[in-house]
């Protein structure tokens, strides 16, 4: 008898209505993953919105410096301001495309744990354990590529 066996010998031998258990797990993670998908195309939305809010202001911006170089100094130093306020924002959004990709990272692992736990064949609980090991494995592994590429500073992570 494996280490796994006698952990859950305990439970005794499988239930005939563990495949009524996994599929409820499995529609729970598509209840989760429908709203996250929901909630990340919200975010889309309100990010190209405010994209394109903030390409209209550093447009009226230029129009104003350029007026305020000739007109009043006093302006082109407001106008400054405002440029650097706009290049923070700039910056968030970069923080909000990179929060947006690891989610869409989640959203996968959720989607490749719920096939996994769909699939009709019969298994023992070693066989479920190997296969649920072997999906956070991956969901790992893929984390950490997406953790590099962002350290690294880079826009494009999938």
């Amino acid at each position: 008898m494996s280490v796994d066996q006698q952990q859950l010998s305990w439970l005794g031998p499988p239930q005939p209505n563990l495949r009524v258990v996994i599929e409820e797990f499995s529609r729970l993670i598509a209840v989760l993953s429908g709203q996250l998908d929901s909630a990340m195309q919200d975010a889309s939305r309100d990010s190209v919105a405010l994209g394109l809010a903030f390409h209209r202001i550093v447009s009226a911006n230029a129009s104003i410096g350029a007026l305020a170089r000739t007109m009043a100094p006093d302006i082109e130093a407001y106008s400054a301001n405002i440029e650097d306020a706009i290049s923070e924002a700039v910056t968030a959004l970069q923080f909000q495309d990179r929060l947006e990709q690891r989610a869409v990272h989640v959203r996968a692992g959720l989607e490749h744990l719920r096939a996994s736990l769909r699939d009709p064949r019969e298994r023992s609980f070693e066989e479920w354990l190997e296969l649920l090991r072997d999906v956070e494995v991956i969901q790992e592994l893929e984390h950490a590529k997406l953790t590099q590429s962002a350290s690294h500073g880079s826009a494009e992570l999938f």
